[in-house]
């Protein structure tokens, strides 16, 4: 069990501008057998932000949220893992500061596979199904919505990192998301680092 809390208040040109995020985290872990593993994480908490000046109210917010996040994983060996896990999170706004709600239902799969001792390949797949009553494009609606759309958002990715000797590793991650009713877009990066 843990508790985060965290409060700032800052002076800003416009003002005052006070946040708060405040989470108690509750997680468990079941070795079912040598291969399987059940995870769950259980969070509750409120995420508050509030600017003194009446120009920028419109972005304040107080947010009640829970999540349920149970997974079970696959071991095989030290070379193969698989993950499926599903998070419900429903997260409401207070009604003195626009009273949005969002139900976020998301299932997710990840598959890391080890090529002998040198390279690694991770594949990761979610599903997000959210449902909001408010206004898009606010900073309580990003807030809420996670940074995604209303209805159906897919997730994946690719990453493949590979041991070019001792002290060199190469990176090469793919990430792409269709989210809601917006077009598809992707994203590529490579680095090389040096592990001294």
């Amino acid at each position: 069990i843990s508790n985060n809390r965290n409060v700032s208040k800052a002076l800003l040109t416009y003002g005052y501008q006070t946040q708060s995020l405040i989470e108690w985290n509750l997680r468990t872990r079941w070795n079912i057998s040598k291969a399987f593993l059940l995870n769950a994480v259980f969070k509750s908490g409120t995420n508050y932000l509030n600017a003194s000046n009446i120009n920028f109210d419109n972005s304040n917010y107080n947010i009640y949220e829970y999540s349920i996040a149970p997974e079970l994983s696959y071991t095989r060996n030290a070379n193969l893992r698989v993950s499926v896990g599903y998070i419900y999170n429903p997260q409401k706004n207070d009604p003195l500061y626009g009273g949005e709600s969002s139900y976020s239902s998301s299932v997710n799969t990840v598959i890391k596979y080890n090529i002998v001792q040198t390279t690694s390949l991770q594949a990761k797949f979610t599903l997000n199904n959210i449902q909001y009553n408010g206004t898009t494009n606010t900073t309580v609606s990003y807030i809420l919505l996670d940074g995604l759309l209303p209805g159906k958002n897919y997730i994946w990715g690719l990453d493949l990192t590979r041991k070019l000797g001792s002290f060199l590793e190469l990176n090469i991650t793919y990430e792409g998301r269709k989210p809601g009713e917006g077009d598809v877009i992707h994203t590529g990066r490579a680095s090389l680092r040096a592990i001294l």
